[in-house]
């Protein structure tokens, strides 16, 4: 009998074997040494899981998580939403559709501890069945800084919502730069410096055209100063011009930020702010404490020079009253004496009339008493004075008279204008070595302007302003060599505007003075003011 064998090699199955079982053994590691929960599930049932899986969901083993659907270890949502199911079902839908969904969701620990996880779900068909896989990671704590940094962000929103409506009801001028870039400037900025705020986030080149010509170097200097360098801290005081021409002074001031470790960023703030009101009020407070120190020192003055002036017509009283008790006296003699005694005494009694005068004007206490004055009458009488106070003088007087009698005959106060004049033609002798002096006047509208014009030492024309102040000397040196109490001409001022006119003097030093003032023309005879009026020269 024959036998047949049949045999197979079958080694090369032993070969596939193998590498089968070696390829579930690496997926097994695999799957075994993942950290995300990996399950396979079927039916909506997990059918298998990792060790991770066991961890994550809190099971004591793998019976735990095996055999369970998701819906067991997820809580009940909010009413407002879907159920757990329903929701979970439309995600396993989906991944059906595309094969691939990835979603977050809220889980849920044996122990009833809620997390956030996220899944990832892909299908699968083994032997035409259908299968998910499902990865899942445990985003708890990313969820929790994710929610730190939305509050962060929300309150920084809330902080730059509320900075950006305070800075932009400011009158002051707020900024931010960043990185060297202009992030932020408010709207008073165009307020202030008259530039639009548009303009100048395309070009910021605009606040240096700004800042007036005599302050950019100024400026640039504190640019480049150590202070800012080290440091990083900006304050400038300039001018800007802002474009109706009109002066402002700024105050701008900018410091670097500061981060929570306590070092310099890379950002920077400012403000500006426009000082115009309190640099007038500090100039003003300057001119009127150098004001104050000039008055203490004018008054100290004047009291050092009434002093002398008082004293001296004292003196020459008691000398010469005394003379008079000598019984070797003559009658000539005696004459002489009581004229010098008289003469010092009118002097005496002009000082102390200028004092009580200034200071009834300063106390608003002087009355006027308006009567009719013929006006070339009064200068005739004033003429004839100083006529022989001038005798023994290489000095004339002439006057100009350019109305009639009656033309000139006006409702003022007499004693106030004939003190004015006599001041100034006074002045103008005392001043005047040799000469002339001129009086005179004529009518401008309706106006009567008056002038006394001398050839005498003039005036600087600085000081135009200032001699009519009290106590005022247009030099020290005038009352070394003149002598007088300085209050002369602040009375001739003090009357003229108390009688509705002005005063005022042109003059250049060396070359003589002329000092004009000006009376309201209220002529007597109304008849005559119209033909008077009508011609007077229209260029007058």
């Amino acid at each position: 009998a024959y036998r047949y064998t049949v045999v197979h090699d079958v080694s090369e199955i032993h070969k596939a074997k193998e590498i089968i079982q070696e390829s579930e053994r690496k997926f097994r590691n695999l799957y075994e040494s993942l950290s995300l929960a990996y399950l396979i599930i079927k039916d909506g049932v997990c059918i298998d899981c990792n060790e991770a899986a066991i961890a994550i969901y809190g099971a004591k083993e793998k019976d735990g998580v095996v055999g369970k659907s998701p819906i067991d270890y997820s809580p009940e949502f909010q009413p407002n939403q879907r159920r757990s199911s329903e929701e979970a079902q439309r995600h396993f839908n989906i991944a059906n559709e595309q094969g691939f969904h990835t979603f977050e969701w809220l889980a849920m620990r044996a122990n009833k501890e809620v997390f956030y996880c996220e899944v990832s779900l892909k299908k699968f068909y083994h032997k035409d069945q259908l299968y998910f896989q499902c990865l899942t990671n445990d985003i708890t704590e990313r969820k929790r800084v994710e929610s730190e940094l939305i509050a962060e962000r929300d309150r920084a929103e809330q902080n730059e919502r509320k900075f950006r409506q305070l800075a932009d009801n400011l009158n002051d001028v707020v900024w931010y730069r960043a990185d060297n870039r202009l992030v932020y400037i408010n709207p008073a900025f165009e307020k202030v410096y008259g530039i639009p705020v548009d303009d100048f986030y395309k070009d910021q080149r605009l606040l240096m055209k700004a800042i007036h010509p005599d302050d950019v170097q100024k400026y640039q200097d504190v640019l480049h100063s150590e202070e800012f360098l080290t440091n990083g801290n900006f304050y400038c005081e300039y001018r800007i011009i802002k474009s109706d021409n009109d002066i402002r002074w700024i105050i701008s001031k900018s410091y670097p930020v500061i981060d929570n470790q306590g070092e310099k960023t890379t950002q920077r703030v400012g403000l500006a702010m426009d000082i115009t009101d309190l640099k007038r009020i500090e100039l003003e407070l300057i001119e009127a404490r150098e004001k104050a120190e000039e008055s203490d020192r004018l008054k100290t003055a004047f009291l050092q020079n009434m002093s002398h002036e008082i004293r001296t017509p004292l003196n020459a009283i008691c000398g010469f009253s005394s003379f008079l008790e000598d019984d070797d006296t003559t009658k000539d003699e005696r004459k002489k004496h009581v004229q010098i005694i008289q003469n010092n005494s009118n002097q005496l009694l002009a000082i102390v009339t200028d004092v009580l005068t200034v200071s009834s004007l300063e106390t608003k206490q002087v009355q006027i008493n308006y009567s009719k004055v013929c006006v070339n009458h009064v200068f005739d009488e004033l003429l004839t004075v100083f006529n022989q106070q001038i005798s023994n003088q290489v000095i004339s007087i002439f006057t100009q008279k350019s109305l009639s009698d009656q033309q000139s005959t006006i409702y003022t106060d007499k004693t106030k204008f004939t003190q004015i004049v006599s001041n100034l033609l006074t002045n103008a002798l005392k001043f005047t070595n040799q000469g002339r002096v001129e009086l005179g006047y004529q009518l401008i509208h309706d106006q009567i302007e008056f002038f006394v014009k001398d050839s005498g030492i003039g005036i600087k024309p600085e000081l135009h302003q200032k001699i009519f102040e009290r106590f005022r000397q247009a030099d020290k040196k005038i009352q070394i060599n003149y002598g007088g109490s300085g209050l002369g001409l602040s009375i001739c001022k003090g009357f003229v505007e108390l009688l509705g006119g002005r005063i005022w003097v042109e003059s250049e030093l060396g070359k003589g003075a002329t000092f004009y003032f000006t009376l309201p023309y209220l002529p007597v005879d109304t008849t005559e003011i119209t033909t008077v009026i009508n011609d007077t020269p229209q260029g007058a």
